[in-house]
């Protein structure tokens, strides 16, 4: 049987360049968002990273997961939307876990800051301290400005004469480094939560496909069918709002570099896997692939011109 690619090419070398790319392009796609990962820890950041891209990520593995198990596809084909949704739900987690510190912001970053605001409220020679009896001219009452409470809260007070205290509003207070919106254990549970939310969605998928399989009517058959095939087209929106993101803050700091090179590697390798599997084309397939490698090059280009 001939393939796509060449009529005199032998089936049995297609058949091995078909499995050649297609495992590199499975290895590729298990592992993309692992420097993300990793990145994301060493920064203390996610920076600009889409919550919403890594979560309908997440997601995808669900209609996946069930039409591979609906076609009885090879495990490998089944471990790596698991290893890619596992990666994503992590990628999540650090979002939320992180999202006290601005992006590209480090803690040292963030002492420097903290040492300057202490120094520029400090008495310089020769200067009254901030709150001390200063004379002031004519009826006019004495106040100074004086700060009060510890360095994780910048309010400012107000002492007049009769020794009350007002507070202001901080306008922008600082981050704290270690201040995080949830603890670690609630991040261990809520990674543990959304893996079981993933596991949950790919059972339930896979054995509503199987009844709608079952169906002694054809129309509703199809909807086995089109359940499943909607895998493809959430990879390629999940992408959007990771566009929204980049171009509401017009800069892609936080989204790792070689997690993208990865990603069009392994959308790369899986084209060329398609084109020599046996007739016909695989063209919705091929469209998502291609899709997936046009976008990442998008926020490549965009990532040199606005920085990573």
């Amino acid at each position: 049987m001939t393939t796509v690619v060449s009529p005199s090419l032998d089936p049995s070398t297609a058949a091995i360049a078909k499995e050649v790319f297609a495992n590199l392009g499975l290895v590729f796609w298990s592992f993309q968002l692992l420097p993300q990962v990793i990145q994301n820890y060493r920064s203390r950041s996610t920076g600009n990273l889409s919550f919403g891209m890594v979560l309908l990520w997440a997601a995808w593995a669900c209609p996946f997961v069930a039409g591979a198990l609906r076609a009885n596809l090879a495990p490998p084909l089944i471990i790596q939307p698991n290893l890619f949704a596992f990666f994503s739900v992590i990628c999540a987690v650090q979002i939320v876990y992180y999202a006290r510190l601005p992006p590209s912001t480090s803690t040292a970053d963030l002492e420097t800051s903290l040492d300057h605001s202490v120094a520029a409220t400090s008495p310089k020679a020769g200067q009254a301290p901030l709150g001390g009896d200063v004379g002031l001219p004519g009826d006019v009452h004495e106040e100074s400005s004086k700060i009060v409470g510890t360095t994780d809260d910048f309010a400012i007070a107000l002492s007049d004469e009769t020794g009350e205290v007002k507070e202001a509003e901080p306008s922008s207070p600082p981050t704290h480094p270690n201040r995080r919106p949830i603890s670690v254990t609630t991040a261990v549970i809520l990674f543990a939560l959304s893996l079981a939310v993933v596991a949950g969605g790919e059972a339930g998928l896979y054995y509503l496909t199987k009844a709608l399989d079952a169906s002694e009517s054809a129309s509703v058959r199809s909807l086995s069918t089109v359940i499943v095939s909607t895998a493809p087209f959430i990879v390629i929106i999940g992408l959007v709002p990771q566009f929204f993101d980049i171009f509401k803050q017009k800069s892609c700091k936080g989204i790792s570099p070689i997690f993208l090179g990865l990603d069009i590697l392994g959308g790369l390798f899986s084209i060329a896997s398609l084109l020599f599997h046996e007739p016909p084309f695989d063209v919705v397939t091929a469209l998502s692939y291609i899709g997936v490698v046009i976008l990442d090059t998008v926020i490549v280009v965009l990532g040199i011109r606005l920085g990573f």
